[in-house]
């Protein structure tokens, strides 16, 4: 398998550089599409709320909550017990 990094160390140094590919099979999916797809998600400016116990709130106020906010905001559920979830 062909990797892209090529670590060199000499002594106490080491630097990192990186190979090119040649053709454009040898470059991953990822970094073929990446400019197109990935950079106006990336602008879009969301909130990060954190729900707390979120395993005490009932189903239909979870989903409402996260159905109404989710196109501005984005949810962690942190829960105490994640079998009751």
């Amino acid at each position: 398998m062909h990797s892209f990094f090529e670590k060199k160390s000499a002594n106490t140094t080491s630097t990192i550089s990186t190979k090119k590919a040649t053709n454009l099979e040898a470059i991953p999916w990822v970094e073929k599409y990446r400019p197109k797809k990935i950079r106006n998600f990336a602008r879009q400016t969301v909130n990060i709320y954190i729900l707390d116990e979120a395993d005490a709130m009932t189903s239909s106020a979870l989903c409402r909550t996260m159905e109404r906010e989710s196109s501005s905001r984005r949810f962690m559920l942190i829960c105490n017990y994640g079998l009751t979830m």
